[in-house]
């Protein structure tokens, strides 16, 4: 069966092998920035047109080049940063300008303009798929200018599966704010149409950058930490305990200065941040690893987004160590207060002195403060495992359930009641979080979301890809209550909000939060966006961030109100994520676990 195997003609596999780097507008973006790094550009400017589908230009002011290496650089495999294999194992540039630009020209119309420093004349390069290059001289000032059009025009599968114009937006401005924090020194501009998004002046001071990036106010929640050992170094910003996201999209990994996605930073950061964070909750971090060029592997993907430690386990070591020391060290030196570190747990290598801070919380099981509301149990005490069973809801028996008799709250957070089955033990956030959600969700389905505006508008700073990807969903938060407007540059202004969220007593402090929730969710959006889909994340987003938390005093009266509203939901039993409300411990159970059957 010969025949089957066929070499493809060159301007397919030209493509096939763009594919690879090129996947969308943001690509292109971060290989002609990653260019104009290399070549020495103090300043870098982009500008695009409809996200970079119709336009992407990159001006910079490198070294440029001579015509003879213009040519050279728009040819496969053609390169100024390898000369041998074994540059390959120490690579200190961040792209290829070769390869970045022939994938380029095998997928859009692209112009090439570029002068060294010296030269009378500069030169002009113009290409189209499958074309022969047209070269002309022209006269510009140093530096190169790369113009993108008509990205994918001569593929329209791949153009069919972009993303709509906010989200491709989005990608870009990530890029672009990733390469900005990872190069200080370089003035990196972005400009869609005539709107400027980032700005990003050059400063030493990667949290000053940072400022210039995402505003003042946002930097703000973030302190800067530096640690040594041999021949690995970390600079991070952190954000505070109490300033974190519901996800990881905010944390930004660099290693010898080259953005990239890593599960072992990721995971250093987590485990060095796990004690002081709440569960739900993921620090902002811009985390710049260095270390010895020859211990890390960048060319593991063809974009180079990820990379390979040769001594992995040292450096997951080093980072959650250091990170953690670091952190708690500056938050104590600012007057925050943090959990002490519970005794017990083993310590670490770097000495008995930091052993104590590195060691994990070691709880009892149920270690309980009953507040005074009672008499019947003590004031404190620790309960044995008992096997419990989610509480199953029997067709009639939520009309009893009001009835139940409370007892008290154990570390303000789990509510006791007695009853005629033994004792109810309800979570209180999770039971307010079903009561919020359905009274949200009733008010959106009717149409009657109670919206009062804002005395003063309040204002926020997006980072610019968070404003590209809110700006796509101003609708659907007007259809919940929000009315919301751009307030310039990457800032929204917030001139009204559901009622609910504005009581008497609310700060607005409490909007901002829940705001930032919800643009936290839109920008992690995934499938389309039908209104009532989106509509009920963003409910449960409301109600989770109103109901009360854990170690929230409450009296004997609001945990017989919070009983009562639970009873009347359609689905007491659950929250809206699918954690249970109440448990019970029946009395069969307890008599079985004091041995009295």
């Amino acid at each position: 069966m010969a025949g089957k195997i066929r070499r493809l003609p060159e301007d397919l596999s030209n493509k096939i092998a763009a594919g690879e780097v090129i996947e969308r507008p943001a690509s292109v973006v971060k290989e002609t920035i990653e260019n104009a790094l290399d070549a020495g550009a103090s300043r870098i400017d982009v500008e695009l047109e409809q996200a970079g589908l119709s336009l992407i230009r990159v001006r910079d002011d490198g070294e440029g080049m001579s015509r003879e290496d213009a040519l050279l650089a728009c040819e496969r495999h053609a390169t100024s940063k390898i000369r041998m294999l074994e540059d390959l194992s120490a690579i200190h540039t961040l792209g290829f300008r070769g390869e970045a630009l022939a994938s380029i020209a095998a997928v859009a119309r692209l112009r090439l303009q570029t002068q060294p420093a010296g030269d009378l004349t500069g030169t002009e390069i113009e290409l189209i798929p499958g074309g022969k290059p047209e070269v002309r001289e022209i006269g510009i000032p140093r530096g190169t200018v790369l113009e993108v059009r008509d990205l994918f025009f001569n593929l329209p599968a791949r153009r069919k599966f972009l993303k709509s114009e906010a989200t491709e937006l989005g990608h870009v401005s990530r890029v672009v704010h990733d390469l900005a924090m990872a190069n200080c020194s370089v003035h990196i501009r972005l400009r869609h149409g005539d709107r400027l998004l980032i700005d990003a002046l050059p400063t030493p001071d990667p949290l000053q950058r940072l400022s210039s990036i995402v505003g003042t106010e946002a930097a703000r929640t973030l302190v800067m930490l530096r640690s040594s050992r041999g021949s690995l170094d970390v600079e991070a910003l952190i954000s505070k305990p109490g300033e974190g996201r519901r996800d990881r999209g905010a944390q930004h990994f660099y290693v010898n200065g080259r953005p990239v996605r890593d599960r072992l930073m990721g995971h250093a950061l987590q485990e060095a941040t796990r004690t002081l964070f709440p569960g739900d909750a993921f620090p902002v971090a811009y985390l710049f690893l260095s270390l010895d060029p020859g211990d890390v592997d960048v060319n593991v993907h063809p974009t180079k987004a990820e990379v390979r430690f040769a001594r992995s386990q040292e450096v997951h070591r080093f980072l959650v160590e250091s990170l953690r020391i670091q952190l708690i060290q500056t938050l104590r030196g600012e007057g925050a207060v943090l959990a002490e570190p519970a005794p017990g747990g083993s310590g670490s290598e770097s000495g008995a002195g930091d052993a104590n801070l590195l060691r994990e919380e070691a709880a009892p099981f149920f270690t309980s403060r009953l507040s005074p509301l009672q008499s019947s149990f003590p004031s404190t005490m620790i309960w044995s495992p008992v096997p419990v069973e989610p509480f199953v809801q029997p067709p009639t028996l939520s009309a009893d359930l009001i009835h139940l008799s409370p007892l008290g709250q154990i570390d303000q957070t789990f509510l006791l009641f007695e009853g005629p089955r033994g004792l109810y033990v309800m979570d209180q956030h999770t039971a307010h979080e079903r009561v919020l959600y359905e009274r949200f969700r009733r008010q959106w389905e009717r149409g009657a979301v109670e919206v009062q505006g804002l005395l003063i508008p309040e204002v926020v700073e997006l980072e610019p890809e968070q404003a590209c990807w809110l700006s796509e969903h101003l609708a659907e938060l007007e259809a919940l209550g929000f009315e919301v407007e751009p307030f310039g540059g990457h800032s929204f202004a917030i001139r009204a909000a559901p009622a609910s969220l504005l009581a008497p007593g609310t700060c607005l402090a409490g909007v901002r939060n829940l705001f930032l929730g919800l643009v936290d969710f839109l920008e992690h959006w995934g499938g389309p966006s039908p209104l009532p889909n989106l509509a009920d994340a963003v409910v449960q987003v409301m109600a989770c961030h109103q109901a009360v938390r854990a170690h929230d005093p409450l009296g004997p009266e609001e945990m017989r109100a919070l009983l009562r509203e639970l009873m009347a939901a359609e689905s007491p039993f659950t929250c809206p994520h699918g954690r249970p409300t109440i448990l019970l411990w029946s009395l069969q159970d307890l008599q079985k676990e004091f041995l009295r059957k």
